[in-house]
């Protein structure tokens, strides 16, 4: 539940606003907190007639809670009101990441979600989509004892050989050329503990598999 009104006037800015959410597995209430929200990405940003979101919890909210501190996630929200096509496009996106983290050890942790937005115009009420949460970059990082890497320009003898390999045969595979090492572009790097740069992809939309 978030102002959606101010969130669209906000869709150009990286301000968050308040907003609440409620947490529902097999019909039970598992979680009902406050988090704050704003919009993200570049081009679904300026381009869907949704955006996509970032939100963002207190991490002293999710102790109480007996949860871990991981206190920001991503949300790839549907682009397009056409409920049939946005469905279509969510799950396909979705199985892609499943299906990398089959042939690859270092993966983005997902989550297939449905949504229903609220909010103070009462047509939100009704927009229920499918989503995708996705862990943050540093929690990625995190999990796997390393470090971001963040800079442009990388060198490619620094890459994992073995993951450089697995990556670019895996977006061949599903034909996605939207994506750079060098430029970190629709890339996650982080380094090891012994030097060397895992890239992690992600954002599939462009990909033939996708073909948003």
């Amino acid at each position: 539940t978030t102002d959606y009104k101010q969130l669209e006037a906000n869709r150009k800015t990286d301000d968050y606003q308040p907003g609440h959410i409620q947490f529902k597995f097999k019909k039970e209430l598992l979680l009902d907190m406050d988090m704050k929200i704003k919009c993200r990405g570049k081009f679904r940003r300026m381009k869907c007639d949704f955006p996509p979101l970032k939100l963002k919890f207190k991490k002293k909210d999710l102790r109480k809670k007996g949860l871990s501190e991981v206190n920001e996630l991503k949300l790839v929200t549907h682009c397009l009101n056409d409920r049939a096509k946005s469905r279509e496009l969510v799950i396909r996106e979705y199985l892609i990441y499943k299906l990398y983290s089959i042939v690859s050890n270092y993966s983005f942790r997902v989550r297939l979600v449905k949504v229903r937005y609220a909010g103070q115009k009462k047509r939100l009420s009704k927009i229920k989509h499918y989503s995708i949460l996705i862990e943050d970059g540093e929690d990625l990082a995190n999990r796997y004892q390393a470090e971001r890497f963040e800079d442009m320009g990388v060198n490619p003898d620094s890459l994992h050989r073995f993951q450089e390999i697995c990556t670019s045969l895996f977006q061949y595979m599903i034909s996605n050329s939207d994506y750079s090492y060098t430029m970190c572009r629709n890339t996650e790097l982080i380094r090891l503990p012994d030097g060397r740069i895992v890239c992690i992809p992600y954002d599939f939309d462009f990909s033939c598999i996708v073909k948003a």
